[in-house]
């Protein structure tokens, strides 16, 4: 009973240290036109999806912008620009227990549910007929999610990580290391003695995590098997055209090396794949970086903008390029239609085949009885 309530102290100090590393305030609306819609998942437990949509003008495609760990869509109009500027249409979905979706019993599972969530927001686009490709934009839990749902599902045809992690069980030990780190981390003006305690609270309280994590496993074995099962590089393995570009800080909680194995795991051709570091950046600002410090690194929006441009490109091994006119797909009730019209074509034209076969029989049973006289 004591080490049940002890996991449940420290599953929720994790929590919380996951607040205190990745939380951002909340934004207002977005400005100009969008539209709020609420969507229904299909799988248990279910769940009820809250997005902003908004469309562009003349779309060149959709994008999908997929928040990190305690966010919202309302960080996501960081990315509001891609409908201003670049003419694509934007997808703003909250996850479950997050923003105005459905709060579910549990905390979130980093993925493992919210892989249904982004199925019912991509169905809900396929549905409306909003214009290809299909491509995602996700940040940490959300880069990590928008990597495993596209793993699976060829409407995706490219994603756009930051900071992503790599296994959702180990990104739990990651971001509480994190966290302890940027507790413990020296401040502008401090003073050396309370630099130096900080830093041995620091060390010893890490130490005291990792032994915790490794000997006493505060997270109930169900869930440590649900986060664990959450693995993007067994699930990129599965794919060999999905273009995946990853973003990384310098000294993020999920380290360069994880992206790049991530990339090493995928099937997809090396021109479908990008790495970029930047630099002096952690999880926390990664996705703010300009790139205007001199260093010859792209910037965030710069990446973007170059990553929506690479998604219209013609893929590799010889495919015709994109066209915007001729890539919208055929809706569900379309194709129903395109089918039964050419069934009942079909139906048509064997009837009127048989028609003829049977005019001819009459015909040929009508002629004249031979005269017997021979020419």
């Amino acid at each position: 009973m004591r080490r049940s309530i002890a996991g449940g102290m420290v599953a929720r100090c994790w929590v919380a240290l996951c607040v205190l590393a990745c939380a951002l305030p909340a934004l207002a609306d977005p400005a100009g036109k969008f539209e709020v819609v609420r969507v229904k998942t299909e799988l248990e437990p279910r769940a009820e999806i809250d997005l902003w949509f908004l469309p562009a003008g003349r779309p060149k495609g959709t994008l999908f912008v997929l928040h990190g760990y305690n966010n919202s869509n309302g960080w996501s109009q960081n990315l509001q620009w891609v409908r201003d500027r670049e003419d694509w249409n934007v997808v703003m979905p909250d996850f479950r227990n997050h923003g105005a979706s459905s709060r579910m019993m549990g905390p979130s599972t980093l993925g493992y549910y919210e892989i249904d969530d982004v199925q019912a927001v991509v169905d809900w686009a396929e549905r409306r007929n909003l214009q290809r490709p299909f491509v995602i934009y996700g940040r940490s839990m959300g880069g990590a999610t928008g990597i495993r749902f596209a793993a699976r599902d060829k409407r995706i045809e490219g994603v756009l990580a930051v900071s992503p992690f790599k296994n959702a069980e180990l990104a739990t030990r990651q971001m509480a290391e994190y966290a302890l780190r940027a507790a413990a981390a020296d401040k502008p003006g401090q003073s050396k003695i309370t630099a130096g305690l900080k830093s041995l609270v620091g060390k010893v309280a890490t130490g005291a995590l990792e032994s915790y994590l490794d000997g006493k496993n505060p997270l109930p074995e169900k869930q440590r098997e649900m986060l664990r099962s959450v693995d993007v590089p067994t699930a990129v393995a599965g794919r060999d055209d999905l273009r995946i570009w990853i973003m990384s800080g310098e000294q993020d909680s999920f380290p360069p090396a994880d992206q790049q194995a991530i990339l090493d795991a995928s099937k997809s051709p090396a021109e479908l794949k990008r790495l970029v570091v930047t630099p002096g950046t952690n999880h926390r600002n990664t996705w703010a970086y300009t790139g205007e410090d001199g260093k010859g690194v792209l910037g965030h929006d710069a990446f973007v903008k170059e990553f929506l441009k690479a998604s219209l490109a013609a893929p590799p091994g010889g495919k015709p390029a994109y066209a915007a006119a001729s890539r919208r797909d055929v809706s569900a009730r379309a194709a129903a239609l395109a089918i039964g019209a050419t069934l009942l074509l079909a139906i048509i034209a064997v009837a009127l085949f048989a028609r003829r076969v049977r005019g001819r029989r009459v015909a040929v049973a009508r002629l004249p009885e031979p005269s017997g006289v021979e020419e």
